[in-house]
């Protein structure tokens, strides 16, 4: 759904296949750089700061409205008017018989005790400390999450070493095995010995290898977790129009 949007309806039923292997090494990020990302690529914290803004803006107007006003009024005036829907002669006699008015005005107001914008400025500073609180609780939320993606990745990357490790040694162990049995000169008694002990061997190896798929497979759902609880993951997906 994160890839496809709105089209993922339409490739819902098909199976996709990555191209690419898990990582073999993976250099994690610091905690404080993966939580710097989020904060600036997680879209809660760019909502969150946007109602922030949003509230600011209507603080300030609940605020204006508490402040005196003054008006300028302008009027203009003039008789010429007939009956019987003679317009035409009446606008005439209004710049030749009438007698055009001109007047302006100033209208001075100053609120006191204006309650009713004193409570909705209040209201408004309320409004702004609570999206504040919000944002606060927002990105404790978005660090937390970054922190526990970021602990279960190292984790998982730890693991994955350690199987990585043991799938080496018990690789190694083969081909010295295989060695051993090639260059053999004894009697078909103790080739029978090694021959088994080659076949325990490539069991231990297949157990390895398919343990270090599994640990290659949870570090890489890991590592996508941490990338999307930091806000960066779609930004390894090349937009193309």
């Amino acid at each position: 759904r994160l890839l496809f949007g709105s089209r993922y309806p339409e490739v819902a039923e098909f199976e996709f296949i990555p191209v690419g292997v898990p990582y073999l090494e993976y250099e994690m990020p610091s905690m404080k750089e993966l939580t710097t990302r989020a904060l600036k690529f997680r879209t809660e914290i760019t909502s969150a700061i946007q109602d922030i803004r949003v509230a600011c803006i209507e603080n300030d107007i609940a605020k204006n409205r508490m402040l005196p006003g003054l008006e300028v009024t302008l009027a203009v005036s003039a008789n010429g008017l007939r009956g019987n829907y003679d317009v035409s002669n009446a606008w005439y006699d209004q710049f030749r018989l009438g007698e055009p008015t001109y007047g302006i005005g100033l209208t001075y107001e100053y609120p006191i005790r204006n309650a009713a914008a004193t409570a909705a400025h209040r209201r408004a500073l309320l409004f702004v400390k609570r999206r504040q609180l919000e944002f606060q609780a927002t990105v404790g939320d978005i660090a937390l999450e970054v922190r526990s993606a970021g602990v279960r990745a190292r984790a998982a990357i730890e693991t994955q070493q350690a199987r990585l490790t043991a799938w080496e040694a018990r690789r190694n162990d083969m081909e010295v095995s295989e060695k051993r049995f090639k260059l053999l000169v004894e009697g078909a008694e103790v080739g029978r010995l090694y021959l088994d002990n080659l076949l325990a061997i490539q069991q231990q190896l297949a157990t390895a290898e398919l343990s270090l798929l599994g640990a290659q497979i949870d570090s890489e759902l890991r590592r996508i977790q941490l990338e999307r609880s930091s806000g960066t993951f779609l930004n390894y997906i090349p937009a193309k129009q």
